[in-house]
């Protein structure tokens, strides 16, 4: 009887770690921008009707699925679309993508994606956006932070400017700190009711 508990117990844990292994695989986050900026702060680059906007940057992660950028809406984008790419500068390898601005939020995050490449950290990257049949008053706006952060350069329509993008770039992957946290509180839930399961059959 004994024997059978425990091996209730033991095959509870396993399917508790499998649940929390796979919950645990998430989109992580990391800022090329500094974070402590106040947002009153942050200017705009105004619709990039000619030219490009051009980030470089220093990859902090191994895996690498998309670039999260702060827009702003500017007139009527119902015949805008954006280009984008992002090129290793080391290797010359390039990855593109269009979407509609449509698409886009205002004052909101939009991730412009593609399948998730690995070897990133390290490497730097230049990220380029380009509006296509947009103008100075319907477009695209990007936020932009007064100064450059380290390991980063920024050029708006061929012009090295002063600020960095408000971006962050997006891996796929398992985040440790996720993991223990989730099998903590199932540990505990678990505990709990068991110790009600104990007072209630005294």
């Amino acid at each position: 009887m004994m024997m059978k508990k425990k091996i209730k117990i033991v095959i509870g844990i396993v399917i508790a770690l499998a649940v929390c292994f796979l919950y645990a695989h998430i989109e992580k986050n990391n800022v090329i921008y500094d974070r402590t900026v106040d947002d009153s702060e942050y200017k705009q680059t105004g619709v990039i009707e000619s030219g490009n906007l051009n980030q470089s940057f220093v990859c902090k992660e191994d895996l690498l699925k998309g670039v999260n950028v702060k827009c702003v809406i500017v007139g009527d984008v119902s015949n805008v679309k954006i280009a984008y790419k992002l090129v290793n500068t080391g290797t010359g390898e390039e990855y593109t993508g269009t979407v509609d601005a449509k698409k886009l939020k205002n004052n909101k995050y939009y991730e412009f994606g593609m399948e998730q490449i690995s070897g990133c950290e390290n490497q730097e990257f230049e990220f380029i956006l380009e509006e296509k049949g947009a103008t100075a008053e319907n477009g695209i706006s990007f936020y932009i932070t007064p100064q450059s952060e380290k390991n980063t350069v920024l050029n708006v329509k061929g012009n090295p400017t002063e600020g960095t993008v408000i971006m962050k770039t997006v891996s796929y992957r398992f985040d440790v700190e996720t993991f223990v946290v989730l099998f903590a509180c199932v540990a505990f839930i678990a505990g709990f009711m068991r110790m009600l399961y104990g007072l209630f059959n005294k």
